[in-house]
Parts: structure tokens; C-alpha cells; sequence
């Protein structure tokens, strides 16, 4: 209970302090920043001896003024064999970045919730604070490094709390005019125990088909390793994906 309510508030910290840099920026910039948001929904399934079915749906919301930039995501990954469920996961989470003036360093917190119904846990929430850098930075591609602490609670199944570090890169490589390459690695460790960490990875292309519309073809890849998922649960998991995605 502790552990949700710190997460509520973590979500609250966000909130807020979005709100009271909002007004800073419409002062200095006067005009408001928009949301890029983007959705998309993926599936796929076949029929004959074997019968299977696969979806995905993903959202995302981005937003950058001269004090901050904000990351909200969201994705849910269902699949099925026959009329077993092999797959069954979602994550959300917030991410805001606080910016330096005159400089490439800037502070970052973060909180997230996963559900896995396949995994030795069944829900986790995490939050992480920590520096970051922009280690290159130009008009069509940006490198970012962040590095960090926090925690984070599974139940469930098993019931967990530990202290974890971050570290780990994210790079958007704006390859032409429609195309778009976003790619990002992060550990985090657990620190009472350097041996026990979990990695997540992703990367998508996206290529854009109709500008005015605002409806890209995408792909990608995700991996998720943990270095101890318990005696019945394997320690990855791999996913990859095709299909349309819609921004507005």
C-alpha cells in the first residue's frame, strides 16, 4: 500500500510541477507548447491446425518547452495459441526532464507501473531520479545519456522491494523528412546485489505515408532481461511488431 501511494504521488509531483512550469512558460514564450501525441495498434493471428492471434496497442505523448520535456507512455501486448493466453502485459509511465539553462546537463524523475501475467511477479511499480546529459545534440539527431537511483516494488507472486541504480542511453536519429529512428537501451541494478539487475531495450522506425493525415508506418523490436525471474518464468523476453500508427 505504502509503495502505491508513493507511486500516486510521484504521478501527483508531475502533475504539479507540469502545471506551475506551464505557466512559467506561457509568460516567457507566450504561446503554449503542444502535445506530439501518437497512437498505435498492431495485430495479427492465423488460422488452420494451430490457431493464434496477437495484438498490440501503444500510445505515447510527448511535449518540450525552454524548462522541461515530458514523456508519457502507455502498452499493452496480448497474444494467444488456440484458446490458451501466452501473452498478457501493459506499462505506463511518466518521465520529466528539468532543463539547465546554457547547458547540455539537466535533472530527470521517473515512475512506472508494469503488469505481466507470465512473469515470477505480477505488478511492479518503479521510480528513478538521477542526471542526464545530451551528449549530441543537432537538428535531425540527438544522444542522450542518463544515469540514476531509485527503487522498485513487484507483488504478487513475489513480493519485492529493492533499491535499483540506472544508467543506460536514448538516441531519435532523424534519418530524412519521413523517416524517424528511435532506439534506447537501460540497467538497472539492484544495489544491495550487483549480480541480480534487469535490462530493457527497444527500438522503431517509423516512416511517414500521409502527412496530412498524420499516419506512419512503424516498426520495431523490445527486449526485457532480468538476470533472476524465478524457477518457472524465463529471465527475457523478445517482441517485435509491424503496422500503422497515427499522430495527432
Amino acid at each position: 500500500m505504502k509503495i502505491i501511494i508513493f507511486a500516486v504521488a510521484f504521478g501527483m509531483l508531475l502533475l504539479l510541477s507540469g502545471g506551475a512550469a506551464y505557466a512559467g512558460d506561457n509568460e516567457d514564450n507566450g504561446a503554449d507548447a503542444p502535445w506530439r501525441q501518437r497512437f498505435s495498434i498492431n495485430v495479427s493471428g492465423s488460422s488452420g491446425n494451430t490457431r493464434s492471434f496477437d495484438a498490440r496497442a501503444a500510445w505515447r505523448a510527448r511535449r518540450e518547452v525552454a524548462a522541461h520535456r515530458t514523456l508519457i507512455d502507455a502498452r499493452y501486448n496480448f497474444g494467444t495459441v488456440g484458446s490458451d493466453v501466452i501473452q498478457s502485459a501493459f506499462t505506463s509511465g511518466a518521465r520529466r526532464d528539468w532543463l539547465i539553462p546554457d547547458a547540455t546537463w539537466f535533472v530527470f524523475g521517473e515512475g512506472r507501473y508494469d503488469f505481466d501475467d507470465f512473469r515470477s511477479w505480477r505488478h511492479r511499480v518503479s521510480s528513478h531520479w538521477g542526471v542526464g546529459d545530451e551528449l549530441r545534440k543537432t537538428e535531425t539527431f540527438e544522444l542522450l545519456g542518463r544515469a540514476g537511483v531509485g527503487a522498485s516494488k513487484q507483488w504478487e507472486r513475489t513480493d519485492d522491494l529493492r533499491p535499483e541504480g540506472l544508467l543506460g542511453a536514448e538516441m531519435v536519429w532523424d534519418i530524412t523528412e519521413t523517416q524517424e529512428l528511435f532506439a534506447s537501451s537501460y540497467i538497472y541494478p539492484d544495489l544491495l546485489d550487483l549480480s541480480e539487475f534487469r535490462v530493457v531495450s527497444k527500438a522503431e522506425i517509423n516512416v511517414e505515408i500521409d502527412h496530412a493525415r498524420g499516419m506512419s508506418l512503424i516498426a520495431g523490436v523490445e527486449h526485457d532481461y532480468e538476470s533472476s525471474a524465478g524457477p518457472e518464468a524465463r529471465n527475457w523476453d523478445f517482441r517485435y511488431y509491424a503496422g500503422l500508427s497515427v499522430g495527432f
